[in-house]
Order: C-alpha cells, then sequence, then structure tokens
C-alpha cells in the first residue's frame, strides 16, 4: 500500500476539526472535487465576514446610543456582546489573511524520514493522537450544538407560553409583551415592541446565533490540533533515535506495543534524525508566530467578559439590596 494513502486519515485530522463550519474549505488551495460546492461554502464565509456581522454590529451600536434606556448590567452586556462578535471577525479575517502560513502549519506526516524508518509506529501513535483530537472536537461540538438548541429551542417554546399566561391574566406584565421571542437582552434602534419588528429582530437574532456558534470554535479547534500533531511527531522523532528492544523499557508506557510484528529496527541515522527534527522546529517557530495574535486577542476578550461579569454580580446586588 502507498505510504501517502497509509497517512491520509492522520493528515485529514486538520480539516475534521472545522466540523459544520466548512472552513476547512481554505486549507485546500484548489478544490479536489465539486468546484461549486468548493466555491458556494467560501461564497457563505465571506457573506457572513464582509457582510452580515459588519452590518449587525452597526445595528447594535446604534441601539446602544439611540435605543431604549439600559442600567448598567444592560450597558455591559452590550459591550460584551459587541467585542464577542468584533473578536469573531477579526479572528475570522486574521485565518483568512494568513490562509497561505496557516496551511504550512499542516504537517504531512509521510514526508519524514522517520515515517519511513519506522511506518508501522509512526502511524499508530500519531493515530492515537488523531483519534483524541477528533473525540475532543466531538465533545466540543456537541456541548456548542446542545447550547445553541437551548438559546434556540427555549425562547420558541417559553415566550408563547409567558405571552399566552399573561394574556389570560394568570402572569402580570412587567411591559409589552408579544409572542415572537427575543433570543438576546440587546437594545436596537427602532421600535422593539412591534410584531413586524420582533419577527425581524428574532430572524437576525437566530441567524447571527446560528453564525456564531458555527464559526466561533472552529479555528481554535484547528490550532489545538496543529499544536498535538506537531508535538505528537516530535514524539515520534525522538522515539527513532532508540532501538526496537529499548522502546519497551520507557517510563511512560511500553512504546513496543505499537511496533509492527516484524519490526526489529535499530536507530535512525542520525543526519536524518537532525533534518526530521529542524523541519519540526521550524513548524513550531511558525506556529507561534502565527498564534500570537490570536492568543492576545482572547486575553483581551477574557478581560472584557471578566468586567461585564463583575458589572452584572454588582448592578444585581445593589438592586437586592434596595429590595430589602
Amino acid at each position: 500500500m502507498d505510504e501517502a494513502k497509509d497517512f491520509d486519515f492522520i493528515n485529514s485530522t486538520y480539516w475534521k476539526m472545522f466540523s459544520y463550519s466548512h472552513l476547512n474549505v481554505f486549507l485546500d488551495e484548489h478544490p479536489s472535487r465539486d468546484v461549486s460546492y468548493w466555491k458556494l461554502k467560501r461564497y457563505v464565509t465571506y457573506f457572513f465576514l464582509f457582510l452580515y456581522f459588519p452590518v449587525w454590529l452597526v445595528i447594535e451600536v446604534s441601539g446602544m446610543f439611540l435605543g431604549r434606556k439600559g442600567d448598567l448590567a444592560q450597558v455591559a452586556f452590550d459591550l460584551s456582546y459587541v467585542a464577542h462578535i468584533v473578536q469573531l471577525v477579526i479572528k475570522m479575517g486574521y485565518f483568512l489573511y494568513h490562509i497561505k502560513d496557516i496551511r504550512s502549519l499542516c504537517l504531512r506526516f509521510e514526508r519524514f524520514h522517520t515515517s519511513n524508518h519506522r511506518p508501522v509506529f509512526s502511524r499508530r501513535l500519531l493515530g492515537e493522537r488523531g483519534q483524541f483530537l477528533r473525540r475532543l472536537a466531538s465533545t466540543y461540538y456537541t456541548v456548542i450544538y446542545m447550547n445553541f438548541l437551548f438559546w434556540i429551542i427555549t425562547p420558541l417554546f417559553i415566550q408563547p407560553i409567558i405571552y399566552g399566561l399573561t394574556q389570560a391574566g394568570f402572569i402580570t406584565a412587567t411591559g409589552p409583551q408579544n409572542i415572537i421571542p427575543k433570543f438576546f437582552p440587546v437594545r436596537y434602534p427602532f421600535d422593539e415592541t412591534s410584531t413586524r419588528n420582533r419577527i425581524i429582530i428574532a430572524c437576525m437574532e437566530f441567524t447571527v446565533l446560528s453564525a456564531g456558534f458555527t464559526y466561533f470554535i472552529p479555528i481554535d479547534q484547528f490550532f489545538v490540533s496543529v499544536i498535538v500533531m506537531v508535538c505528537s511527531e516530535i514524539d515520534v522523532i525522538c522515539k527513532s533515535l532508540m532501538a526496537s528492544n529499548e522502546l519497551a523499557r520507557e517510563l511512560d508506557r511500553d512504546y513496543s506495543l505499537l511496533l509492527g510484528s516484524e519490526d526489529n529496527r535499530n536507530r535512525i541515522d542520525l543526519k536524518l534524525f537532525i533534518e526530521d527534527h529542524q523541519r519540526a522546529l521550524r513548524t513550531t517557530k511558525k506556529i507561534s508566530e502565527v498564534m500570537n495574535p490570536i492568543l492576545g486577542l482572547v486575553v483581551g476578550n477574557c478581560m472584557v467578559l471578566l468586567c461585564t461579569l463583575a458589572l452584572v454580580i454588582t448592578t444585581v446586588s445593589s438592586q437586592k439590596r434596595k429590595l430589602y
């Protein structure tokens, strides 16, 4: 069997991290099949990045200044929500702008000398890490989709019930009531009590919520896979300096179990080891160069969220003290 095909499953780990976001089409410089579908998925991403998200941000910022009045907690939530969308736009834009550098982070494992030296061992060890990443991504996306269903399904069922109980007099209305749910407690620069406007708002919120859940995590998952897989390749490279019988004497695990039945190789040639090691080090350096701005962006967003949380807690606590 061709060695390149043997490693195809491992190489595809990077692509699998993007799930239903289809951002993996940008890892392919040219489509392997179905050009129209490949272009369509790219155009959908461009639509949200360059049109929908910017328009939504303009509407939301306008609502902060021209919409209904809000207390400190409302202002904090609005700022946090805007910061969250801004971070998503910047992260997606950065990903697409540096896509050539990002493609270079996806290792072709069959090209390493260690993969030719011990192909079975390399495939099994790298395959373990690839399976771990796939399970991790599956867990993350399951949690994300459950959150998505919670944010969407709950208002769709709860709001009509509340509206019906209010109209029947079982619940005292605290403000204008409408059967159309409002997914986010944010403000808009137009009348939010109108049924027509509520329908428009609900459609907009559903779309931005769907896109947010779809695009926010995959890029982070991809960078996690980049780090894990390059560390795994470095592990394979280091193990190539050991003879087959020495792999059974490692302290952390018995690596001889990953060897093929006829694998009795000695240590790899030192020159080939150095070449693989230098290639892996160049990749790690490239990872730090590409990821540093992303990490700074995430840290900044966390600071905004923490400040928002502190403001909301302070406001709610002060309101409770006034009640007592």
